[in-house]
């Protein structure tokens, strides 16, 4: 793993034309870029997992990061509110209504906020960065390489609509919005993206 400064983590993986892949500033590809730097790289591509695909701060990023900020500033008492809060902005509503998943996937959204809790430093690294992230969507004109721009329908922490306004942004770009899922679907079901991932790449690939 290396570190750019002023940017954040990123992986490479692989051989061949290089692929980056952008995501939330927070999440350490460790955790989450692994089925698709594999598939990738198992396509012939290196694959290079990095930070942060939108265009701009929204309003709603500020009232988020403010809302992290003050259960920061808190103790562990608040641990059901950081559940609640994560359950709610990386789930469709579709699986939080459905008890069969939620008793698991609530499990998991405690363990992570107790972390948060006991280690602050990512999240806190995290809201700076956003903090910092004003507007790039001009400066994404300039963008010449081949792009697909995931959106997902149900997203309630960046928002499909932020995602068709990066694809909107970058010239000649394609944008694939799946519908019924939510923030954390590259985690959770990797195999809804892999798939037109690597389609897009075989069509736009200059090689063949």
């Amino acid at each position: 793993m290396g570190v750019l400064s002023g940017v954040g983590r990123y992986e490479r993986c692989g051989q061949g034309p290089p692929v980056v892949i952008l995501s939330n500033p927070q999440a350490d590809p460790a955790w989450w870029a692994a089925p698709f730097t594999a598939a990738l790289a198992s396509a012939g591509y290196e694959a290079i997992s990095f930070v942060h695909a939108s265009g701009r701060q929204s309003i709603k990023d500020r009232i988020l990061q403010d809302a992290w900020q003050a259960l920061d500033a808190a103790g562990p008492e608040l641990d059901p509110v950081r559940t609640a809060l994560l359950l709610l902005t990386s789930y469709p509503p579709r699986q939080l209504g459905d008890d069969r998943h939620t008793a698991e996937i609530a499990a998991g959204a405690a363990r992570h906020a107790t972390r948060r809790t006991a280690d602050p430093g990512p999240r806190q690294r995290a809201a700076a960065f956003i903090t910092a992230y004003q507007d790039r969507l001009t400066a994404l004109a300039a963008v010449t390489v081949p792009c697909l721009v995931v959106g997902f329908a149900d997203d309630a922490d960046t928002f499909a609509a932020r995602a068709r306004e990066v694809a909107r942004a970058i010239p000649a770009s394609e944008y694939l919005e799946l519908p019924g899922t939510g923030h954390l679907t590259p985690v959770t079901n990797p195999e809804l993206i892999i798939g037109p991932v690597l389609d897009f790449y075989r069509r736009t690939d200059t090689r063949h």
